[in-house]
């Protein structure tokens, strides 16, 4: 029988559907890409608030997305908060990347956020996106629903028992 050893880069097994970093959330490994796309991917931000030092991106279904620097893991440093809050709201998670770095303290890998312009005609000609966030990949595993949004429920679903005979 033999082993299955799983391909690293950077430190992070990857994933063998899409090639993206896989992290451990909930005590489980999981492919980034795919957990934050199920949870906010076309999703619109509504705010951007700052709790315990970490900026957090809160998105219409509830979710907070904490804005973590790609190479160190600590919160990202906002120049102007309130710049930054008006320019990210009302945009939407539309697609995500991976940039890979060597630099003098190691290599490091990058995710890229890639976010919707707010309107039809915002679209620059150098990129199809109008907003990118470079984060650490680790950000996924610190997501959280907000207590304050609560999101849309589902649907009841009514369960017909079905008669016999």
């Amino acid at each position: 029988m033999q082993d299955f050893i799983e391909e690293l880069d950077h430190g992070y097994p990857l994933c063998q559907k899409d090639r993206f970093p896989k992290v451990k959330i909930n005590g489980q490994l999981e492919c980034v890409a795919e957990y934050i796309d199920e949870r906010v991917g076309q999703k619109k931000v509504v705010d951007l608030i700052e709790e315990g030092g970490i900026y957090y991106y809160i998105f219409e279904n509830g979710y907070q997305f904490p804005l973590l620097c790609s190479c160190c893991g600590e919160g990202l440093e906002l120049e102007d908060v309130a710049k930054s809050k008006k320019d990210i709201k009302g945009r939407r998670l539309e697609s995500m990347s991976i940039e890979r770095y060597t630099g003098d303290n190691g290599d490091f890998m990058g995710l890229q956020l890639e976010f919707s312009g707010k309107g039809l005609l915002v679209q620059s000609s150098f990129s199809p996106f109008e907003k990118v966030v470079e984060v650490w990949p680790k950000a996924a595993a610190q997501m959280k629903l907000n207590p304050l949004l609560k999101p849309p429920k589902s649907p009841k679903i009514s369960k017909k028992k079905k008669g016999f005979g």
